[in-house]
């Protein structure tokens, strides 16, 4: 009869091992057209000790404008040695025109909840000029473009003229 043997390989768990969360960038998009799909990267670090393992989560973000979509929303064993884990965000700009959005990103470390990070979000999409906000004249040159070429050449001939 064959001994049944068995090998187990253990891990080193240090006592005085932590991790720290750490997350890079502010995350700004201006002058963006209503509507506009938009994509950012941002880094999450452990910092911590050697031999430290980081789980994280996001567990906030501005769901109250725009559609938000994660390239991950948490990850585990994140070990400094590790280097940047990139998270990528993908964002569909609210419909709204002349919109200052605000608002943040939080991610947290699960086995430490006091351990977050914010991460600031500004959108903005561009300010209306004035002949937008006649509805009249949206409907015109919506349905005859080419009135609009007209109109810039004579008006833009007219400031010359003054």
């Amino acid at each position: 009869m064959i001994p049944d043997c068995a090998f187990f390989t253990y891990g080193y768990n240090d006592p005085n091992a932590f991790a720290d969360l750490d997350c890079q960038e502010d995350i700004i998009w201006n002058d963006v057209k209503p509507g506009e799909i938009l994509t950012k990267n941002f880094s999450i670090f452990n910092s911590g000790t050697s031999n430290s393992f980081l789980s994280w989560e996001i567990i906030e973000y501005p769901d109250q404008w725009g559609i938000w979509e994660f390239s991950k929303k948490n990850g585990h064993d994140l070990s400094p040695e590790d280097g940047a884990e990139i998270i990528e965000i993908t964002v569909t700009a609210p419909d709204e025109k002349n919109g200052e959005f605000t608002g943040e990103i939080k991610v947290i470390n699960i086995n430490n909840p006091d351990d977050y990070e914010i991460i600031p979000i500004t959108l903005s999409t561009p300010r209306n000029n004035a002949i937008d906000s006649i509805p009249f004249i949206d409907r015109l040159l919506e349905k005859h473009p080419h009135i609009y070429h007209i109109l810039r050449q004579l008006l833009s001939n007219r400031s010359i003229t003054q």
